[in-house]
């Protein structure tokens, strides 16, 4: 009698997902912040950049893998940015930008807002695992 063995190997990382590490640079009129984060593909995630009395800025990124053509071809992500000014408690959407860029490229971009100042930019997307919860 013949008897079928099937090995079935499962590696740690089959249980843990796919996650980005978002390292940013943003500068709005001078004030510059350096937050990083790990997001989920697909959910959005946010943080608060700010001072002790509250006011600062408040960053929502939610990253999406852009379907690749080749199994050659670099993973490229689209980062939709939510980027609001909090004053006295009152929050206000400056910037709605999306930066399309390859994984552990940089990518910058600088928006001029209508009298209103300058708003800049630059990001660093790398491949990691989420923490588990």
């Amino acid at each position: 009698m013949k008897r079928l063995f099937v090995t079935v190997l499962i590696s740690s990382s089959a249980f843990a997902s796919t996650a980005l590490k978002i390292d940013m640079k943003l500068n709005l009129n001078g004030k510059e912040a350096r937050p990083s984060v790990v997001a989920k593909y697909g959910q959005a995630v946010k943080l608060m950049e700010g001072d002790e009395t509250g006011d600062g800025l408040e960053i929502s990124v939610l990253p999406t893998a852009i379907a690749k053509k080749s199994a050659k071809e670099q993973q490229a992500v689209r980062l939709q940015f939510e980027i609001s000014e909090i004053k006295s408690g009152q929050r206000n959407v400056v910037a709605s930008p999306v930066i399309v860029t390859h994984l552990s490229k940089v990518a910058q971009i600088t928006q001029e807002r209508d009298g209103r100042g300058t708003l800049s930019i630059e990001v660093v997307p790398t491949e990691t695992t989420a923490p588990s919860k």
